[in-house]
């Protein structure tokens, strides 16, 4: 009897049946994130030593969107 894989309910039937982890960039994947952390130091840097809502809430959804550039990476991976 096979043995189902980890995760293979999380992926649509036919789904990553074409892809390869060869099929994701890691530099691109790099480059994305570290362009994304770059911007929430830069604001850190630009704040003050109060306490700025507006900023603290542009550095969550740019670290929101580092996390979810990595977790698509890692999905791709575990479709392929």
């Amino acid at each position: 009897m096979n043995a189902p894989l980890p995760g293979s309910h999380l992926r649509p039937r036919g789904a990553g049946a074409d892809m390869s982890p060869a099929d994701v960039d890691p530099s691109a994947i790099t480059t994305a994130v570290a362009e994304l952390v770059e911007q929430v130091d830069a604001l850190r840097g630009a704040d003050s030593d109060e306490l700025d809502l507006t900023s603290l809430s542009r550095q969550t959804e740019l670290l929101e969107q580092a996390h979810a550039v990595l977790t698509e990476a890692l999905e791709q991976i575990d479709r392929a």
